[in-house]
């Protein structure tokens, strides 16, 4: 019983009081109830000063004295996860305690960052003359070229070569191998996905380094994509992916970053010996096939294939070994694998691949809309029946693919087909959705091959209903028309965490709205009647010169289309737009209208036309140009337009890649102009990538370090991804 509670402390006055007091209408009892809540709060009040006096059980407003007491220094949030400092300053003890040492600044490096990382001490590989008295050191004298690793290793974090000095500072990042530097190897591509061990019917093992259960089951094996006979792709829908190691979590805070806990890509001549030591030598530990291995592929009987029976090879002609204790030969380079002998149907695996961040259809956590109500789980999505979808919520409960279209027939009632956690359902054709007028799908964390046909239904009246106001407004893709978006049929379409290999064709003329976030798309041909809002995703048109946002015919404009923080590759050609923010556009952008809307913090190449820019690119960077050379002389025309040819070409997007699937997809590379890397609302970049708030991320490392390095040392950051 509360000592503070009304009845205990009214119980213990004597009876003749409490009888008085009711007969008088119990005025003291109500007189006793104000002092107990007063008694209450400064109770609760005293609780919360002792919990005040500890980081992890503070208020939030005791979190910066706490941080001032010990010196604290406060970095940029990282939204949303960073909402305060409570961990950072929790962790700064442990720290401090460490400080100077090379493994405070590996767990600085993910702590901060989020990215694994490895701290290189670079003076530890220069090459010394010796003291053979003293401190023989053979390693700083010459180098082994016997073996595979070393070369392969090159350059990188677990590089051992030595090297004779580099003077130039580490942190202008063209320096490395001198006694002050110590480089801090950050991996910025996160893995996806990871193997697991599958034995007599159980599935144990741990994911990579995103995953939503953290513990991934039978329901995350793949299908792989057969592109030949006996020739299959890790990679579902078919493309050379290169498999990386799904990174291991460390057993416990401040130790050294090993191999195993950084996603590095996986070598044919790596995998190769360790494979043939496992098959040869008794008693041998593998390095990648243990538990969990690197990768994981099930036979017909739905066990893992034995790491004794796969063989790593080179796969490129697609020409793999015939000795009959091999089972499946892999290329971990290329994604690839071949059988020998019949292959199971259908070949499932489970693999570990790299991307700049959550988007697309993955392998990741997907957070559920709470009000879309309870799901009707779809155990098996090479079999589902998608005419059994009219309405609801439908949630894809494995990682398989469906052959052929995906037909949905939804009704004017909300559809939502979703992916479950730790699933990657892959459509092998396009997703066909007869839209309704009035009706509404929802797509989430699904891929589709072909892409997505948004069409008339079959009976629904949408084309004649609407051909009227379209023969009277024949008129309407130029400037002086008005929407044409019929609101008595417009149909909604939401495409989340999808990736769409083929254009999303929207030929459905009754108007509505296409809403595209945190997906991977192909050339969007939407019908001029529709509204477009894509959010944190990508627009592949293929090339820069192709249309990438269209009309419903691909070349016609299409109606309004809003951008933030997007990367589309091709041009636009669309009626309007209200708002493109924080995105990328490497084709000419053009819009019919440009007196409304509004384009921000974005890059449009020249030739562009465009609502009134804002801080765009390159036009800043002409402006900037043009005034300093203005400033020492009078320009002429021709030195103008040479200046601004100049600046435009320097400020041209660069990637790390351009091919879709691959590991660097639409990833700014470190080559490219700085103007896009930090030329976002927030400093940070523009386009795709948006959102992983990169550049804030080094930066707060770049900051941190120097709190944690001896005196007369120098940290760089060093990208190796």
């Amino acid at each position: 019983m509360n000592p503070l509670d009304v009845d205990s402390i009214y119980g213990l006055l004597p009876v003749t009081v409490r009888t008085s007091d009711a007969a008088a209408g119990c005025t003291l009892r109500a007189l006793i109830e104000v002092l107990t809540q007063q008694a209450q709060y400064l109770d609760a009040d005293l609780e919360q000063l002792y919990d005040n006096l500890f980081i992890q059980t503070c208020a939030p407003w005791v979190i910066p004295y706490i941080g001032e007491l010990i010196g604290y220094r406060a970095l940029r949030p990282i939204p949303p996860a960073n909402a305060t400092a409570r961990a950072d300053v929790a962790d700064t003890i442990g720290y401090r305690r460490r400080k100077g040492t090379v493994a405070v600044l590996d767990q600085l490096g993910f702590d901060v960052t989020g990215w694994p990382s490895v701290a290189v001490e670079f003076f530890q590989l220069l090459a010394v003359s010796q003291y053979v008295r003293n401190h023989v050191r053979p390693g700083n004298a010459c180098v082994d070229v016997h073996g595979f690793q070393s070369a392969a290793d090159f350059d990188s974090a677990f590089d051992t070569m030595t090297r004779s000095a580099d003077v130039r500072r580490i942190a202008s990042a063209r320096g490395r191998y001198n006694i002050p530097n110590v480089g801090i190897f950050v991996w910025r591509l996160l893995a996806y996905g990871g193997a697991m061990l599958a034995v007599g019917g159980s599935t144990t093992g741990t994911a990579g380094f995103a995953g939503a259960s953290g513990v991934l089951g039978a329901e995350a094996f793949s299908t792989a994509r057969e592109v030949g006979p006996n020739r299959y792709t890790f990679d579902p829908f078919g493309r050379d992916v290169a498999l990386v190691n799904p990174p291991q979590p460390l057993a416990q805070s401040f130790t050294i970053t090993q191999r195993a806990n950084v996603p590095y890509a996986l070598r044919r001549d790596a995998l190769y010996v360790d494979l043939e030591a496992l098959r040869t030598t008794p008693g041998y530990q593998s390095q990648f096939f243990g538990v969990p291995p690197v990768l994981a592929v099930l036979d017909t009987n739905g066990t893992a294939v034995d790491a004794k029976a796969i063989c790593c090879c080179d796969l490129a002609e697609w020409s793999a070994p015939t000795d009959p204790a091999i089972r499946v030969s892999v290329d971990p380079e290329l994604g690839r694998l071949m059988f020998n002998g019949p292959p199971p149907q259908p070949v499932r695996v489970a693999y570990a691949y790299v991307f700049g961040g959550p988007y697309g259809g993955g392998l990741y956590y997907q957070a559920p809309d709470t009000g879309e109500g309870t799901a009707q789980v779809v155990s098996a999505f090479a079999s589902a029946v998608a005419a059994s979808m009219p309405h609801g919520v439908f949630e894809i409960g494995d990682s398989g693919a469906f052959a052929g279209d995906f037909e949905l027939t939804p009704d004017a009632t909300p559809l939502v087909v979703r992916a479950g956690v730790d699933t990657r359902p892959v459509v092998l054709g396009r997703i066909l959705i007869d839209a309704v007028a009035g009706g509404s799908v929802t797509l989430r964390g699904l891929g589709a091959l072909g892409g997505i046909v948004v069409r008339d239904a079959p009976g629904s009246g949408a084309s004649s209903s609407s051909s009227a106001s379209t023969s009277s407004m024949s008129s309407a893709s130029s400037a002086s028309s008005g929407a044409l978006a019929a609101t008595d049929s417009a149909f909604t379409l939401n495409v989340e965490h999808c990736t769409l290999c083929g254009p999303l064709v929207w030929s459905y003329d009754g108007g509505g709205t296409l809403t595209i976030a945190n997906a991977l798309c192909a050339a969007l041909h939407v019908d001029e009647r529709v509204t477009i809002s894509v959010t944190d995703s990508a627009v592949d048109g293929g090339a820069d010169t192709a249309p990438a946002i269209a009309g419903a015919d691909g070349t016609s404009p299409c109606g309004e289309v809003d951008l933030a923080a997007t990367t589309v590759l091709g041009t636009i050609a669309a009626r309007e737009t209200s708002l493109i923010e924080n995105s990328i556009v490497t084709g000419v952008a053009t819009f019919e209208r440009t007196q409304g809307g509004c384009v921000r913090y974005s890059y449009v190449p020249p030739g562009s036309l465009t609502p009134q820019r804002f801080r765009c690119q390159p036009d800043l960077a002409i402006a900037a140009a043009l005034a300093a050379a203005s400033a020492a002389a009078p320009l002429d025309s021709a030195t103008e337009q040479a200046i601004t040819a100049q600046e435009a070409l320097r400020v041209e997007p660069v990637f790390v890649s351009r091919q879709a699937g691959a590991g660097g997809y639409l990833q700014l590379a470190d080559s490219g102009p700085a103007e896009l890397a930090q030329g976002a609302e927030s400093g940070d970049e523009m386009g795709l990538f948006h959102g992983m708030y990169n550049v804030r991320r080094e930066a707060n490392l770049r900051f941190r370090l120097t709190e944690y390095l001896r005196i007369g040392l120098e940290a760089g950051v060093i990208h190796a991804s």
